[in-house]
C-alpha cells in the first residue's frame, strides 16, 4: 500500500514536471478605447477628431512647440470620426497622444470653425498593468478632455493713417477677422490699456482696434499703412480662449520719390521685394519733389517704407524701355528721391 501512495506521487509530480506553461505575448498589450470630449460641455462626445500619437517624449513636445496640424513626426495618425478610437498599446511602454479637434460654432464672436486640443491637460499614457495569463487582451478605457486652443487678439496702432492688418498662423493661413467690417481701419489709440480686456465687451464697430480669432502657437501680424510702410510682429498665442493684446508701432521708415524727368508718360515703377506696382508716372517733373511736398502730381509717386534696400524697375510701353535700380533707407526720416529717365 505505501509502495502503491508512493507510485501515485511520483506520477502526479512527474506529470506537473512535463507540464509547459506558456504565456502569450498579447498579455503585453492593452486595448485602450479613448473617448473625446471638450472640458465645460458635458458628456458629449466629439466627432472628426484628428489623433496623432507619439513613442518619444521629445517627439511630442516639438509637435506641440511647433503646433503641428498634420502629424507628420507622428507614429501613428488617424481620425476619431465616431468621438471614440481605440489603440493597442504595450502595456510596458509609455506612449504620448494628441488629440486636435475644429469645432464648428455659431456665437457673435466666434462664428465658424474654432481649434481645441489636449495639449494643456496631459497626454501620457502607459504604462499599464498586465494581469491576465489567458492569452488575452486587456480592455481599458480612457477619456481624453479637449481645451480650447486659441486666443482673441485685439490690435490697435498708434499710426493714425489708414492701416491694413493681416494675421497669419505657423502654416501661413490667414486668422479669422471677428470684426464686422474692413481690415482697413485709420483711427489710432496711444497704449493696450486702452484696449478692451473682456470679448464680450468689445465693439465690433469700433475703428480703433480689429479683432481676430487665433490659433496656438506661433502667429505673425503684418502691418502696412496707407503709404506702404510695412512691419512684422511676432506673438506666441497661449490658447485658453484668452484675450491677446496688440499695439502696433508706427513704422521706423523712411520715404522714397520716383519723379520723372523724361518726356515719357506711361512709366511703371515697381519695387521688388516684394513685388509691388506703387504707380505709374505720366507726366514730366519740372522741379525734384521734396518729401515734405502733399499737393498731388502725376509726376512723381511718394512712398513710405521701413528701413532697407529696396530694387525697382522703371518700365515703358511708349519707348519699349525696362530700368533697374536699387534704393536705400538708412535711417528713420530719410528721404530718397530717385530720378527717372528714359531716352
Amino acid at each position: 500500500m505505501k509502495n502503491l501512495i508512493l507510485g501515485i506521487c511520483v506520477l502526479i509530480l512527474a506529470a506537473f514536471a512535463s507540464c509547459k506553461v506558456d504565456i502569450d505575448p498579447t498579455t503585453d498589450i492593452n486595448t485602450v478605447v479613448f473617448s473625446i470630449k471638450i472640458e465645460n460641455e458635458g458628456d458629449t462626445i466629439v466627432k472628426g477628431a484628428k489623433i496623432f500619437v507619439y513613442s518619444s517624449e521629445d517627439a511630442y513636445k516639438t509637435a506641440y512647440a511647433n503646433y503641428d496640424i498634420t502629424g507628420k513626426t507622428a507614429d501613428t495618425t488617424l481620425v476619431a470620426t465616431e468621438g471614440k478610437f481605440s489603440l493597442d498599446l504595450n502595456s510596458k511602454k509609455t506612449y504620448w497622444v494628441r488629440v486636435l479637434y475644429s469645432k464648428d460654432t455659431t456665437g457673435v464672436f466666434n462664428s465658424g470653425k474654432i481649434p481645441f486640443s489636449n495639449d494643456e491637460k496631459g497626454v501620457q499614457f502607459g504604462p499599464f498593468e498586465s494581469n491576465n495569463f489567458d492569452g488575452t487582451k486587456i480592455n481599458t478605457n480612457a477619456t481624453i478632455t479637449l481645451t480650447k486652443a486659441y486666443s482673441f487678439l485685439v490690435v490697435g496702432a498708434k499710426d493714425a493713417s489708414s492701416i491694413d492688418v493681416k494675421v497669419y498662423n505657423s502654416k501661413g493661413d490667414t486668422c479669422k477677422l471677428l470684426s464686422n467690417y474692413s481690415q482697413l481701419f485709420k483711427s489710432a489709440i496711444s497704449d493696450t490699456s486702452n484696449l478692451p480686456d473682456k470679448i464680450s465687451s468689445l465693439d465690433k464697430t469700433s475703428s480703433k482696434y480689429l479683432i481676430f480669432v487665433v490659433p496656438k502657437g506661433k502667429i505673425k501680424i503684418n502691418y502696412k499703412n496707407s503709404l506702404g510702410c510695412v512691419s512684422t510682429v511676432e506673438k506666441y498665442i497661449k490658447g485658453g480662449g484668452t484675450t491677446e493684446k496688440d499695439l502696433l508701432e508706427p513704422c521706423t521708415s523712411g520715404n522714397i520719390v520716383f519723379y520723372n524727368t523724361s518726356n515719357f508718360t506711361d512709366i511703371k515703377i515697381i519695387l521688388l521685394n516684394p513685388n509691388d506696382t506703387i504707380g505709374t508716372l505720366s507726366s514730366k517733373s519740372l522741379n525734384i519733389p521734396t518729401c515734405n511736398t502733399t499737393s498731388l502730381s502725376n509726376s512723381y509717386i511718394k512712398v513710405s517704407r521701413s528701413l532697407g534696400e529696396y530694387k525697382y524697375i522703371a518700365t515703358s510701353k511708349a519707348c519699349n524701355c525696362e530700368i533697374p535700380g536699387v534704393v536705400k533707407l538708412s535711417y528713420v526720416g530719410q528721404c530718397m528721391p530717385v530720378e527717372i529717365s528714359m531716352k
